[in-house]
């Protein structure tokens, strides 16, 4: 990975870790794809939390919407 094009995990990474970075020769390419791959996981988990979220909603109004009905109906 070069010097030029950082990444805010690896300027993190090297803040706190520096010279165990360097003793265990760990690649900052590594930790960017890391950190990719859970960005994408946690982008995963906020639309299928959205989509439950939806049929929830629509699921619950729809049964509001029946209870009314019937109460109405008595």
């Amino acid at each position: 990975m070069s010097r030029e094009m950082d990444s805010f995990m690896g300027d993190l990474f090297r803040y706190h870790f520096g010279n165990l970075s360097e003793r265990l020769k760990v690649n900052m390419a590594l930790i960017d794809f890391n950190l990719a791959r859970f960005r994408a996981i946690i982008k995963r988990f906020q639309l299928i939390r959205q989509l439950f979220y939806r049929r929830y909603m629509l699921f619950n109004n729809n049964a509001n919407d029946l209870t009314s009905s019937q109460q109405q109906q008595q």
